[in-house]
């Protein structure tokens, strides 16, 4: 038993351990110990020359220590003052030129990078490597060239020596990881092509590069990335990612949409892979946006160009669960596939007509549209045309178009006086031409299939001559094609009434920013509108997921309905009656250009 519980010990040393053991418990308990003093003098090299003395490698010593603290408290102007201080007062100290590196990464602190990064270098000029944090110091003015836009900031990373520092190779690995997520896929391909090959740093960059190549549906070139990776020495993050990509487990990042399938006949007969390859490359761009990189994965699936291939192809895309599929590509295709009964995933053919008595959830890009026709009879309405002559290809999409026009024009309170049909294909018009002129309408209106045009027009010109003057046409938006306006001399389209998606440049208001996307990523110039497709249907339905609020199939399909004014690529787009249509506009065709009316 302890002396001062016996009883028996003096009042006077039970009085004193008690006091001790008081003592002792305010250090333990609930007070935590008092930080460590400053060194008193601080290791490395000096600014100036000759002995500053022992009162003065302590005040350097406590200086650094403070200007450290302030640093770290994310005060820049305390911890300037303090490297000024030593720079002032004691030069020749002991460690007086680690105010200089203290002083760079101040400045970094207040944005002044150009004045932080001359202080980092004349500390290099200065340190001696045996004492002083030059590692620290390299990486110091990689970060103020990065961040400071000042140049050269992404080789100076790669300057950074294979081994060093624990806590340095941690910041460095830290602002690699920053800056790979910051680039964009051209600069990252640039870097991943110049740079070193640095054992820690470059597996950062490929990595990212990988994920993404992942994310979009490009496993080869993901696992490619993979292989080069684990040859240099990555560190365990990145160890970690490169096996999420291996195992195909690469998660969409931020504002998670989900997967997004793709049909393509990349191995189909040559037009149809370079039709994929198109729609391909559009695709990409869409998942590049801005809101949309990294929260979409792309599972692509081929069908050959094969009917029967494309359904198998949705039923191998059902793992992925996408919440829509865009494609695919070939008519046989869609058609095999819109009549599946084993999916209720929304699907979007950029390049197929929409097959008949389609499903909900089954929409394309191309073929007649019910709005350019309604759009077309409000122009006739609008010119005071309220009686009119209609000539159509018999074909199914200038039959519904027919429909349509008419219904419209009858609701605007005009009406259909005369109507004449010939077969597709077809290459002597003088009969129909004949009756036009013997009924005398107020317009004659030509919805023509896209291929009878060149024929068509030129016996509109030749052998109805007093129709434009006397006869006004108005023409479907087959006319307004750019096909056609490159195709038939301007004496035959000049004049002529129609409806575009868009008038003058492009082809939809979002035109020029996917021209830029597109060019800006695959470093090519766009020579065709057909990838703007891709563009338009992927980004539609991810906006059907957006305002459905959900990624299952049935949320894709509401959001779907509530499309309104899409602002695409290849049009303004809205959901009608089950359709994707766009909005089209009244032109008039002039020297080969549509020029929108405005009254």
């Amino acid at each position: 038993m302890h002396p001062a519980l016996s009883g028996t010990a003096p009042l006077r040393l039970i009085l004193v351990l008690l006091a001790m053991v008081s003592l002792a418990g305010c250090t333990l308990v609930g007070t935590p110990p008092a930080e460590p003093p400053a060194p008193t003098v601080a290791e490395g090299a000096s600014i100036g020359d000759g002995m500053a003395g022992a009162e003065a490698d302590a005040a350097t010593a406590r200086l650094l220590d403070e200007a450290e603290r302030l640093l770290a408290d994310g005060d820049g102007e305390g911890a300037l003052a303090r490297t000024r201080e030593i720079q002032t007062r004691y030069p020749s100290a002991q460690g007086s030129a680690r105010s200089l590196l203290l002083e760079a990464r101040a400045h970094g602190q207040l944005g002044d990078f150009g004045d932080g990064l001359r202080a980092a270098e004349e500390f290099l000029r200065l340190a001696e490597p045996e004492r002083d944090p030059v590692d620290e110091a390299r990486l110091v003015i990689a970060e103020l060239r990065i961040d400071g836009d000042l140049g050269g900031g992404v080789e100076a990373l790669f300057e950074l020596p294979d081994v060093l520092d624990e806590n340095v190779r941690e910041r460095g690995l830290e602002r690699a990881r920053a800056l790979s997520r910051e680039m964009d896929d051209p600069l990252l391909r640039q870097l991943l092509a110049e740079a070193p090959r640095h054992p820690w740093l470059l597996p950062v960059f490929q990595a990212e590069l990988a994920e993404r190549r992942m994310l979009i549906g490009d496993r080869d070139s993901a696992l490619e990335l993979v292989a080069s990776a684990r040859a240099l020495d990555p560190a365990t993050r990145e160890l970690e990612r490169l096996r999420a990509v291996e195992e195909d487990e690469v998660d969409a990042r931020e504002g998670l949409i989900g997967t997004l399938g793709a049909v393509l006949s990349l191995e189909g007969s040559p037009s149809l892979r370079g039709l994929s390859e198109q729609i391909r490359d559009g695709i990409e761009v869409a998942l590049l946006e801005d809101g949309v990189r990294g929260a979409v994965q792309l599972a692509r699936e081929e069908d050959g160009g094969v009917g029967a291939a494309s359904t198998r192809a949705l039923e191998s895309l059902h793992a992925s669960r996408p919440f829509g599929v865009v494609g695919p590509v070939s008519p046989v295709g869609f058609r095999e596939a819109a009549r599946s009964g084993g999916t209720n995933v929304p699907m979007i053919s950029p390049t197929s007509d929409l097959p008949p008595n389609a499903r909900e959830g089954i929409y394309s890009l191309t073929g007649v549209d019910p709005e350019a026709a309604r759009a077309l009879a409000r122009l006739a309405v609008a010119q005071g045309y309220r009686s009119v002559s209609v000539l159509h290809a018999r074909s199914p999409g200038e039959e519904a178009e027919m429909r349509w026009f008419s219904e419209a024009l009858s609701a605007e309170g005009g009406r259909v006086v005369q109507t004449l049909s010939y077969p597709e294909g077809a290459n002597d018009f003088r009969n129909q031409i004949a009756q036009v002129e013997r009924e005398r309408p107020q317009a004659l209106v030509v919805l023509a299939a896209p291929g009878d045009l060149p024929v068509l027009a030129a016996q509109l010109a030749f052998l109805g001559e007093d129709l434009d003057d006397e006869i006004p046409i108005l023409g479907n938006s087959a006319w307004a094609s750019d096909q056609t306006l490159s195709n038939l001399p301007t004496s035959q389209t000049n004049g002529i009434l129609s409806v575009a998606p868009h008038a003058g440049e492009g082809y939809g208001p979002r035109w020029d920013r996917f021209v830029s996307g597109y060019e800006g990523h695959f470093r090519r110039t766009l020579r065709d509108p057909v990838p703007a497709l891709g563009y338009d249907a992927a980004l539609l339905l991810i906006e059907g997921a957006r305002l459905g609020g959900g990624s299952a199939p049935d949320d894709v399909i509401r959001g779907m309905r509530r499309i309104e004014g899409f602002e695409g690529a290849t049009g303004t787009f809205s959901v009608r009656d089950g359709r994707l249509v766009r909005a089209h506009f009244p032109v008039r065709l002039r020297n080969g250009a549509r020029v929108a009316l405005t009254n």
